[in-house]
């Protein structure tokens, strides 16, 4: 006779299908409310700008986390126009106030610190009267900024606009040194000058299998926040924010300033050509770049310390050009450190936290007033 009791084998099975779930169960709980894994926006490309974002249509809030431990990022907000902000943004026509467009990578998007806590937060704050919108995506670089700033000028018709330049904005640009993402544009070279170059594809944004995924938190743990790759899901349709630009440690700084010394005026060709199409864009418009590296060299160090070099080059692109500022933020971070010794790194310990953004934030009002870039002709 046949017995009816299930095999070891199959009650095996059954076991550890009940425990997966059990443990699958308790998982979610636990990274839903004791440690929240990463929430992420989804990624859209607006048509016919080509420029990248965030859907206005999809999930318009959540919580950021950073790592394993998943330590507590920012509260973000997708607002009305696709961009991470604590407001939504008017139309040239509909908008009665001054503005000052913030251009930048993701130390701009602000995924690190509450959306209230951003740079575009605080401006208004110190020049009422004024509005501030950021323009920000994790990656991008000199050449996307000179996109983005057809799409801003179309739209918004900013007074001011303001570019935050880093570690490769002039490098990252070049196709010749590789497609950064599909989805940007990049500039090559075209005779004794350079070409822009178009977006090669166009993102799909949301599909089925992503926001399927996203509602679990235990598989947002595992791609955000473990990192890891799981079979047919696509982790990235924006890149997380880099945790390695922006800043120079102290183990690369001593290479770096040699490189920084001539490196830079390789890049002053393709510099100027960007520079150059910013202020074509935008005619009469006020256009302040701003480098960030290091934050805590001695102020007696930084007159001697080149400048990292994309910035060097943006920097010399900017001379003998009226339309262009520039600030070189190390002595502004320096200052602060040397005043007040608070840190300006965020959880993912590169960042800017609400502290930095607040003390950039007041630079920038300064300058424009001191300036008076907000009331010049137009």
């Amino acid at each position: 006779m046949f017995s009816s009791r299930p095999s070891g084998a199959v009650r095996f099975l059954v076991r550890a299908a009940v425990f997966a779930l059990v443990l699958g169960g308790v998982a979610e709980v636990w990274l839903r409310t004791v440690m929240p894994a990463c929430e992420r926006p989804f990624a859209y490309q607006q048509q016919p700008s080509t420029i990248q974002r965030f859907d206005p249509t999809g999930r318009s809030s959540g919580l950021w986390t950073v790592g394993r431990l998943c330590l507590r990022g920012g509260a973000w907000r997708v607002n009305n126009a696709g961009w991470n902000s604590s407001i939504d943004y008017a139309s040239a026509a509909e908008r009665r106030r001054p503005l000052i467009a913030l251009l930048g990578d993701s130390f701009i998007e602000g995924f690190l610190t509450d959306t209230d806590r951003h740079i575009d937060a605080y401006l208004p704050k110190m020049l009422p009267g004024t509005d501030s919108y950021a323009f920000g995506l994790s990656g991008w670089y000199l050449e996307q900024y000179v996109a983005v700033s057809r799409y801003a000028q179309e739209r918004y018709q900013p007074d001011v606009i303001v570019v935050f330049i880093d570690s490769a904005d002039v490098s990252d640009s070049l196709r010749e040194n590789g497609v950064v993402s599909p989805f940007w544009w990049q500039i090559g070279a075209e005779g004794q000058s350079f070409e822009e170059l178009p977006p090669t594809a166009v993102s799909v944004g949301r599909t089925r299998k992503a926001v399927l995924a996203r509602k679990s938190a235990l598989v947002r743990y595992l791609l955000y926040n473990a990192k890891l790759t799981l079979p047919g899901i696509h982790a990235a349709g924006i890149p997380q924010p880099a945790t390695g630009a922006g800043t120079l440690d102290e183990g690369r700084a001593a290479g770096a300033v040699a490189r920084a010394s001539d490196a830079w005026r390789d890049l002053l060709p393709a510099a100027e050509f960007m520079v150059g199409r910013l202020c074509a864009q935008n005619p009469r418009t006020p256009i302040v770049f701003v480098a960030h590296s290091d934050r805590y060299l001695p102020m007696e160090d930084i007159a001697r310390t080149p400048l990292f070099p994309d910035g060097r080059a943006v920097e010399a692109a900017c001379e003998g050009r009226a339309q262009c500022s520039f600030i070189d933020l190390r002595y502004v971070f320096s200052g602060d450190w040397a005043a007040h010794h608070v840190h300006f790194e965020s959880a993912d310990g590169n960042h800017w936290n609400a502290h930095a953004n607040r003390l950039i934030a007041r630079t920038l009002a300064d300058f424009i007033t001191r300036k008076g870039l907000l009331y010049g002709p137009k």
